[in-house]
């Protein structure tokens, strides 16, 4: 059924390797990098236009690179990024997102956020952390990167 779904041009989360949604789990998804294998990066490192460090580069998974490409302002449940925070060469931490529920509501609700930079950390479903101010961007997505 999955090879029918991806032979017939089916959803991309066919294909996607979306972020774990428990916090353990996904600290070790993003420590082994597993999400380089499938998901799409920016061209370069560049400097963070947020609260996320000084130098970012950011993956998007395949679900978000087919909403993107098709113009949606509301994004498929599935789709994810995230974010590596560096330190020259290094990667020191990282940002993610990744979308449970099709509407993402008033407050982010919809969305799984999670950052990590040496020993702190935030993790939850519409984290007012993250969420107040990815609010302002595109169903929550404040990048202007388009694949």
């Amino acid at each position: 059924m999955l090879a029918a779904a991806t032979l017939l041009g089916g959803p991309a989360a066919a294909h996607d390797d979306p972020p774990p949604r428990r916090k353990a789990a996904l600290r070790a998804w993003l420590e082994a990098g597993a999400y380089r294998a499938e998901y799409t990066p920016e061209p370069a490192v560049h400097p963070s236009a947020g609260p996320h460090g000084a130098s970012v580069l950011t993956w998007y998974s395949p679900t978000l690179v087919d909403d993107l490409r098709a113009g949606r302002r509301v994004f498929s449940k599935g789709a994810a990024m995230v974010k590596e925070i560096r330190s020259g060469a290094a990667v020191v931490g990282f940002a993610t997102m990744r979308k449970l529920k099709r509407k993402s509501g008033p407050v982010g609700k919809g969305w799984l956020f999670y950052e990590a930079i040496g020993g702190s950390s935030f993790f939850g479903r519409g984290h007012p952390a993250c969420a107040g101010c990815h609010r302002q961007g595109t169903d929550y997505l404040r990048s202007e990167f388009r694949p």
